[in-house]
Order: structure tokens, then sequence, then C-alpha cells
């Protein structure tokens, strides 16, 4: 794990405790994200921190439950947190689809879907572990949908901007909401 991926955890938790959410203390290994919330309302959140140095296009989302969830749960985020500028966004997992240019219907979101099945019966059948990674390279940089969506939202694809939650800039050590 990085610097940047320790420092986003840290934030992903502070944010979360400032807008009135619980934090989980532990996170049963394999589950296929980093930081579980439940919010003020009731609902459960899972969500995927990852920390932004250098590149703003480069990801990876490591395990098979981790690819699934990016998939197909609509309770599992991802937060890119930009160290450099202190900013946090907040996108659900179908952003990263959405950003390789894959529409959800597309074989190639069917293909991933067998792979981690695949995986999963190997596991069952042979006990076998099988530790999947997916590796991916955004078309659309965080940084620049970051300055983009504070200066005209309206510029950015729409189908990309229904998976964008929020936009957070971190100010004296205290959260503040830039976007919407």
């Amino acid at each position: 794990m990085t610097k940047a991926d320790v420092t986003a955890r840290r934030w992903v938790k502070e944010l979360e405790e400032s807008i009135g959410n619980k934090v989980s203390k532990h996170v049963p290994r394999g589950a296929g994200y980093d930081i579980s919330v439940v919010e003020s309302k009731g609902a459960t959140k899972y969500i995927e921190a990852k920390g932004i140095e250098h590149s703003d296009t480069f990801f990876a989302i490591n395990g098979a439950a981790g690819v699934r969830n990016l998939l197909s749960d609509n309770n599992y985020y991802i937060y890119f947190c930009d160290v450099k500028n202190d900013e946090i966004l907040v996108t659900r997992g179908n952003f990263v689809l959405r950003s390789m240019g894959w529409s959800e219907s597309e074989g190639s979101k069917k293909l991933i879907s067998a792979w981690t099945e695949t995986a999963d019966a190997i596991k069952e059948l042979l006990e076998i572990n099988v530790w999947g990674r997916i590796v991916f390279t955004l078309k659309y940089p965080i940084r620049k949908l970051i300055k983009n969506l504070r200066k005209n939202p309206k510029s950015i694809n729409s189908s990309i901007l229904d998976t964008i939650v929020a936009l957070w800039k971190r100010e004296k050590k205290e959260w503040i909401k830039i976007y919407p």
C-alpha cells in the first residue's frame, strides 16, 4: 500500500465521521473494499479509497470480490483522494466502467463477471485461491475531471457526471463540500 493510499483511507474516515456517519472499525480480509460506513440514515456503503499522488489515470482493484463489487454493487463507492490538492472525488463504482468507455450492457462487463465467477468456482472446487486484480487506465484523468467539475459541470459527459456523488475540499482540517 502506498503512502497516498494510507492518507486516502485516513481522509475518508475523517470525512465520513465529520458528516455524521459511523465508520466500521474492521473490514474482513477479502471483503473487496477498504472501508465500511453506516450512514446516519442507516444505509451501509462500501468504499474503495484510492490515493492520487502522481498518476491520476492508472488504478487497480484487487481481489475478485472488489472486482465483483465494482461491477454490480450499487452501494460500492470509490473515493479518489488527491493528496496534493486536499480533495476527494466521491464516485459510484460504475464510474470506472463508464470512464473506460464501456456501456453497462456490453460484453466486457459480462466477461469480467464470468472471470470473477470462474475464480470463485476454482476456489470452491479445487481449493485454490485465485487473487484477481484488474488494472485500468481512465480515459478522463481525475484532476482534469475535478477541474471541469469546479468550472463547468455541464461540460462533463452526462453518463460520467451521473456517477459523481460529491467533491470535497479540505481546508484548515475541515471538509467543505464543493459539488453538488
